[in-house]
C-alpha cells in the first residue's frame, strides 16, 4: 500500500509538471477587453499631407463604366460619275500602196532653120513640143505665173513657153499707152489701153500658139506657146534642145517657128536616150502684116485712134 502511494505520488507530480508549461502559455496571451463604460478621450491622429497627384486620364479606376461609343449614322454621299470618254477608234493600219515605177527615157537633138536655096537661118525663137498618143498617167502640172514686159514699143521676152491654166502679166513701162491683144482662137482676147506703170493679165486655157500684138503699134508682137502635157522647151540659139523624164511611149513631136513648123512621131523606150535632128524648110516663108483688133489694116491717122495714138 505504501508503495502504491509513493508510485501516484510521483505520478501526479510528473503529471502537474507537463501541465504547467501549457498552462504558463495560455496565461501569457492578451486576453479581450472588455469594453470599457467609462468615458475616455479620444485619440487624435493628425492628418497626413500628400501631395495631390496629377489626374491620369488613362488609368481606369476600378468599377468605373465606361459609356459605350454612340455610333453616329454617316449620311452616304452622293457618288459622281466621271463623264464616259468614248475610246478613240484605233484606224487599222493600212499597208503601203507601193507605186508603180513609170520608166522614163529622154529626148534630145538639134534643129536647123533652112530659107531659099536651102540657106540656113537662125534657129532661135523655136519652141519643142511632144504630146504623148498614149494614155499617160502623168499628173497635169500646176499652174503658174508668168510675165511679159512692154517697153520700147516691144514685148520682152518675144516667145515665151507655158503650159495650160497658167496666167501671164502684162506690165507697160513705157511712158506710152498699149492696147494688148490676141486674136488666136478660143485664147484671144483684149486687155484695152493702159498707161505707165499698170499690168493686166491672162489665162490661157488652150494648147496652141498665141499671137499677141498692140493695138495701137503694129510692130510690137509676142508669141506664147502652151503645151497641154508640158513636155515642151525653147531651143538655144544653136537649135539644140533636151527633154528628161518622159514616159515609155510615142509621141507627136512639133517643131514651131514664126517662119513654120513641122511635125512628126517620135518614139520613147524605157531607159534609153534617143537623139535626133530636125529640120525646118521656111523656104515658102512670106512676111505678113497682121490686122489691128478690129480685124482692118493699121493706119497712122491720130483721129482714127483718138487717145490709143500717141
Amino acid at each position: 500500500m505504501l508503495i502504491n502511494k509513493i508510485f501516484f505520488s510521483v505520478l501526479l507530480a510528473l503529471s502537474v509538471t507537463l501541465l504547467l508549461p501549457s498552462c504558463s502559455q495560455t496565461e501569457s496571451q492578451p486576453q479581450p477587453q472588455a469594453p470599457s463604460t467609462q468615458s475616455e478621450s479620444p485619440t487624435v491622429l493628425e492628418p497626413q499631407t500628400t501631395q495631390p497627384q496629377p489626374p491620369n486620364k488613362a488609368k481606369i479606376e476600378p468599377n468605373a463604366v465606361t459609356p459605350a461609343p454612340i455610333k453616329v449614322k454617316e449620311k452616304p454621299q452622293p457618288t459622281v460619275q466621271a463623264p464616259l470618254v468614248k475610246p478613240k477608234a484605233v484606224k487599222p493600219k493600212s499597208k503601203p500602196v507601193k507605186k508603180a515605177i513609170v520608166k522614163t527615157g529622154s529626148l534630145s537633138g538639134q534643129i536647123t532653120l533652112s530659107g531659099k536655096n536651102n540657106k540656113t537661118l537662125n534657129s532661135a525663137n523655136t519652141v519643142i513640143s511632144l504630146e504623148p498618143l498614149f494614155n499617160s498617167k502623168k499628173s497635169k502640172p500646176p499652174a503658174r505665173s508668168h510675165k511679159i514686159v512692154m517697153q520700147g514699143k516691144s514685148y520682152n521676152p518675144a516667145l515665151i513657153n507655158i503650159h495650160i491654166n497658167d496666167t501671164i502679166a502684162f506690165k507697160n513701162r513705157d511712158t506710152i499707152k498699149h492696147n494688148v491683144f490676141s486674136p488666136s482662137g478660143e485664147n484671144s482676147f483684149d486687155l484695152g489701153t493702159y498707161g505707165f506703170g499698170k499690168t493686166n493679165q491672162v489665162t490661157f486655157n488652150q494648147a496652141g500658139i498665141a499671137k499677141v500684138y498692140c493695138n495701137i503699134h503694129p510692130d510690137m508682137a509676142t508669141f506664147i506657146a502652151i503645151s497641154k502635157s508640158g513636155y515642151s522647151v525653147i531651143v538655144d540659139k544653136k537649135g539644140l534642145f533636151s527633154l528628161n523624164h518622159l514616159p515609155s511611149g510615142e509621141y507627136q513631136l512639133t517643131a514651131w517657128n514664126i517662119r513654120g513648123q513641122l511635125s512628126q512621131k517620135v518614139l520613147i523606150k524605157a531607159g534609153q536616150a534617143t537623139n535626133m535632128t530636125l529640120q525646118l524648110k521656111t523656104a515658102s516663108y512670106k512676111k505678113k502684116q497682121h490686122k489691128n483688133k478690129y480685124g482692118k489694116n493699121y493706119k497712122t491717122q491720130p483721129s482714127i485712134f483718138e487717145d490709143e495714138f500717141y
